[in-house]
């Protein structure tokens, strides 16, 4: 089974997968769900009713490269105006 055959993860739902495991009305009471506090997305993925996002470890290291590890980038590349 594929990426597009994939079917929610909600017990009983047979919509295909919109993003992170879920249909997408099940991806909107998710996140309603995180929003008002009811549920934390920690919660839902222990349960296994959302899956992780496909990319956070690669953007919390790629925010790590820029800002932790620093830059060989030295200014803008645009000179000050003169006085």
């Amino acid at each position: 089974m594929n990426n597009r055959d994939a079917k929610c993860l909600v017990p009983a739902c047979e919509r295909k997968v919109y993003a992170r495991g879920l249909c997408a009305n099940h991806r909107s009471q998710a996140a309603g769900m995180v929003i008002r506090g009811v549920a934390s997305e920690e919660d839902l993925m222990r349960r296994g009713l959302l899956l992780r996002p496909k990319y956070a470890e690669t953007r919390k290291r790629d925010v790590a490269a820029i800002f932790m590890e620093g830059s060989d980038v030295e200014g803008s590349g645009v000179e000050p105006p003169e006085a």
